[in-house]
């Protein structure tokens, strides 16, 4: 993958489940605060199994397919929580992460490499984090992104 992402837009039926998850996040938010991990990201206090996603994986999966990626055999669902004022330090992963935002501001961006990018509710990217990159939050409102990870097709 060369260039620094890849963007689908979401059906209107995924579209439901992210305001049922979003629904649900508000009610718990700062409890995500408590799990800070050692990388500088917060998990969610949502929990994935919490949510028929059956749908939603079906039409990732397609989409990546069409694109030359596959969603990862090993693959973890991870809600990440950006909050407010917070930057993630710049770095580079192993591997290619896909972002779903369900919560997000215009205030809500990433940078990969020296271009800025904001990821726009109702769709997901498949974003190249093998290059180097960050996010940042400098909206007053926490950002939740599904997390999941993507290898391309040989």
């Amino acid at each position: 993958m060369q260039e620094n992402l890849i963007k689908f837009r979401l059906p209107n039926s995924v579209c439901s489940q992210l305001d049922n998850i979003e629904s649900r996040y508000t009610i718990a938010k700062e409890t995500g605060k408590k799990k800070f991990l050692n990388s500088g990201f917060y998990l969610s206090e949502l929990d994935a199994n919490d949510f028929d996603m059956t749908e939603t994986y079906q039409f990732i999966g397609d989409k990546l397919k069409s694109a030359g990626f596959r969603i990862s055999k090993d693959f973890n669902l991870t809600f990440i929580t950006n909050w407010p004022g917070q930057t993630y330090i710049r770095h580079t992963d192993n591997v290619f992460f896909v972002h779903i935002p369900v919560i997000t501001h215009a205030d809500c961006m990433m940078i990969i490499e020296d271009t800025l990018y904001h990821l726009e509710r109702n769709c997901f990217y498949i974003l190249n984090t093998k290059k180097w990159h960050s996010a940042f939050n400098l909206s007053d409102q926490p950002r939740l992104h599904l997390l999941l990870t993507a290898e391309e097709i040989n």
